[in-house]
């Protein structure tokens, strides 16, 4: 009897084998994960940071143990897991303390960006000028996370634009039949370039 978390492991490593020996695929297997670089929102925030991009990044706190997180001067204060790239709604802080991660949320509307290969859709109609730099950002980002399939929530106050996160999961609040047809237009042309 091996415990389950060493035959995830090993299961895992069989995957990555085989994965990466696939010529083309939607992600390349990465850091804690199978579809790229699955990291933490503050790693990615990290990671980000150190592209030369005219993008800002959320404050946030991580405190270990019962230590309280400095958020005094916080406003709208979200407290999280570092993997939910999901949750942006503030809320009050949980009754005790234990490896708190907080996130300050950012400023502005919420736009999710979809990328599928070298498409980038968006959620919500924006300005001709922010699209334009979001297209462009999404690509890089979705590059940086090791994947070419994905989604993005950025925060677009005014001009100033706000990446929240990455997720190589795209949600199911994406309804839109945009995304079916991209998708079914890059499978047509996978399918030209392997079967003539």
């Amino acid at each position: 009897d091996f415990p389950p978390d060493v035959i995830q492991l090993e299961v895992e490593c069989c995957f990555r084998h085989w994965i990466n020996k696939v010529k083309h695929t939607s992600a390349c297997s990465g850091l804690y994960g199978l579809c790229g670089n699955y990291l933490p929102l503050y790693l990615q925030w990290k990671q980000v940071s150190k592209l030369n991009l005219d993008l800002n990044l959320p404050r946030y706190d991580y405190a270990f143990g019962s230590l309280t997180p400095e958020t005094q001067d916080f406003n709208n204060t979200i407290y999280k897991s570092p993997f939910d790239c999901r949750t942006w709604r503030p809320n009050s802080a949980p009754e005790q303390y234990w490896h708190s991660f907080v996130v300050e949320r950012p400023q502005g509307m919420p736009v999710i960006a979809i990328i599928a290969h070298d498409d980038v859709l968006f959620n919500t109609d924006v300005e001709p000028k922010i699209a334009e730099c979001l297209q462009d950002y999404s690509l890089v980002l979705a590059h940086l996370f090791g994947s070419r399939f994905g989604e993005i929530l950025y925060f677009i106050d005014g001009e100033l634009i706000t990446f929240a996160a990455f997720s190589h999961i795209v949600s199911k609040g994406f309804a839109d039949d945009r995304l079916d047809r991209l998708i079914d237009k890059i499978l047509s042309s996978l399918e030209k370039t392997y079967y003539g």
